[in-house]
């Protein structure tokens, strides 16, 4: 949702971010560990003017509930059409 709003994340290499998050963007938005967080955030903050947030608010727009909830509607009416 931040992202979608223009705001740069700065997200722990683990979950499901590294999945999520655009491969090109992995060197700037993600961090291995607690150790690692504030040089990131440093490499970051230095290097926020080369993230392009349009890119990145375009990627975030496939989370919209506008683009999930008809792929929600069509999975449980398969799931209902089961039963």
């Amino acid at each position: 949702e931040a992202t979608y709003t223009g705001a740069v994340p700065l997200l722990p290499n683990r979950l499901a971010y590294p999945e999520l998050l655009p491969e090109p963007y992995h060197d700037v938005l993600l961090y291995a560990d607690d150790a690692h967080l504030v040089p990131a955030l440093t490499r970051l903050l230095v290097n926020l003017d080369t993230v392009d947030r349009s890119a990145l608010r375009r990627w975030a727009t496939q989370f919209d509930w506008a683009q999930l909830a008809p792929q929600y509607d069509a999975l449980l009416a398969r799931v209902a059409g089961r039963l």
